[in-house]
């Protein structure tokens, strides 16, 4: 995300329950991190594996 210059919001998911649930709910998975994205038609996905993290940032926006 440094190295992007990329500005995404963080949540505490292990002390809000709120934000814990969002986890739930986008990944399937209770599990940290997690990158929430939310596809142009709505729907949204949760990657909770650093490594795809990783690779999805960089194929979206590497090249921005």
């Amino acid at each position: 995300m440094h190295r992007l210059a990329l500005r995404i919001e963080r949540r505490d998911a292990q002390h809000d329950a709120k934000n814990k649930a969002d986890v739930l709910q986008g990944s399937g998975r209770d599990q940290v991190p997690c990158l929430k994205i939310t596809q142009a038609n709505g729907q949204v996905q949760g990657l909770t594996e650093s490594s795809a993290i990783i690779s999805y940032l960089n194929q979206r926006f590497a090249a921005v």
